[in-house]
């Protein structure tokens, strides 16, 4: 019982170190990648999870619904509570 239990610490802790470099991944892309990071200026949305970005991404996706761009959510928890249109 103790080897399983130990064995499942393990597991924990290699998995949750896995994860933390993965939050440690930050992509950088370009100024001219036609990339639109919603966490910066001028929308500055939440990606800890505590401000619902439902209407942040709608209105995000409005903004620029004429131009080939990609809206791109870093890694993160994002609150939402809506639908995004």
């Amino acid at each position: 019982m103790r080897n399983g239990i130990a064995a499942l610490i393990a597991l924990g802790i290699f998995f949750g170190q896995g994860f933390q470099s993965l939050r440690a991944l930050e992509i950088v892309y370009p100024s001219d990648a036609g990339v639109l990071d919603i966490t910066k200026t001028p929308y500055n949305a939440d990606n800890h999870g505590t401000i619902d970005v439902s209407a942040i991404i709608t209105k995000a996706m409005a903004d620029h619904k004429f131009e080939q761009i990609i809206v791109y959510l870093p890694i993160g928890t994002y609150k939402v509570t809506n639908t995004i249109t």
